[in-house]
């Protein structure tokens, strides 16, 4: 119980995080962008746009990620728990894209149609988004000790502006394919 009423910020604090430990959680974040590039490209896309369109919205991300959560952390005066936190939420990340990129191969490989009014599939992507902002909500929630609708509204936030940067990204760098 006391462990319990103790936020994430408490246990975190004095913790760093290895630099094995974020190059782990980089790369497993990179390598889930790669395989959402991958399992949501057309036939005809070549692979090496596929790969350098999936590596700058990765880092982009990655950016944004560190911006968004790390000023947060600044704000709320908790800078000593950033590198654990950023370390895990990137990892949570990349879990959850590898999740995503096993749903997008799983429509192709069945044919489901993968557009906005398909019932299932669309639910079930929905249900996943759902279930990213809920995963980083609850991190956000006990690093920055926040209460639960402020954690999920503070993950939302992030979804938001980090789906509003790549489409723009990806617009003003590859405006052919967007």
């Amino acid at each position: 119980m006391i462990v319990r009423s103790l936020g994430l910020a408490q246990r975190l604090d004095g913790m760093t995080a290895t630099r094995g430990c974020w190059l782990i959680s980089g790369s497993l974040f990179l390598l889930s962008s790669l395989a959402v590039g991958f399992a949501t490209a057309q036939g005809a896309d070549p692979v090496r746009l596929i790969v350098t369109q999936s590596l700058v919205d990765g880092v982009a991300d990655l950016g944004l990620l560190g911006l968004y959560f790390g000023g947060l952390l600044r704000w709320r005066g908790l800078p000593g728990v950033s590198s654990v936190f950023l370390m895990l939420t990137v990892a949570v990340l990349g879990v959850l894209g590898f999740v995503l990129a096993a749903f997008w191969w799983l429509a192709d490989v069945l044919h489901l149609p993968t557009d906005a009014v398909t019932g299932g599939y669309a639910a079930a992507i929905l249900l996943l988004f759902m279930w990213n902002v809920m995963a980083v909500g609850q991190l956000a929630r006990q690093a920055l000790n926040l209460s639960a609708l402020m954690g999920l509204l503070v993950s939302l936030g992030y979804f938001i502006l980090s789906g509003v940067l790549i489409a723009a990204l990806n617009l003003w760098l590859w405006p052919g394919q967007a």
